[in-house]
């Protein structure tokens, strides 16, 4: 797989979690995601948390790539997003996201690293009362 085609299956990843609506095909079967705050998720699991997104979004996340550093089958993309809380609070946070991608040029690992105060401050207490992420017995 190219450069070019792991730079575009990384912005219809980034451009899925934006959304709150990722579609799965550009994981693989074995895909892992890790997070600091959700500690690893399998595919299932991720789609499915992606998708509560919608829930505590009053309009998708708009997702800015800053940078990306491309080596054989990783790609590491620094980004920013901005967007407003269903309870009126402006959202903005810093990333950093590692791909790594098999064989079949799907993402296999995503490490995504960001400022989790605000993720805990501003988006956790949302996922708890909506029961997803951060939930007794979700987290």
């Amino acid at each position: 797989m190219s450069d070019q085609q792991q730079l575009a299956v990384a912005h219809r990843v980034l451009a899925g979690i934006a959304k709150g609506d990722l579609d799965p095909v550009a994981l693989s079967v074995d895909f892992t995601f890790y997070g600091d705050l959700t500690g690893s998720l399998d595919r299932e699991e991720f789609v499915a948390g992606v998708a509560q997104l919608k829930t505590i979004l009053q309009a998708p996340l708009t997702m800015r790539i800053v940078a990306i550093t491309e080596q054989e089958r990783r790609l590491a993309v620094e980004a920013e997003s901005e967007g407003v809380l269903i309870d009126g609070n402006q959202y903005h946070n810093n990333y950093h996201f590692l791909f790594v991608f098999d064989d079949s040029g799907r993402v296999n690992y995503l490490r995504e690293y960001n400022n989790t105060r605000i993720v805990a401050e501003l988006m956790w207490p949302l996922f708890d009362n909506q029961g997803g992420f951060g939930a007794p017995g979700n987290d």
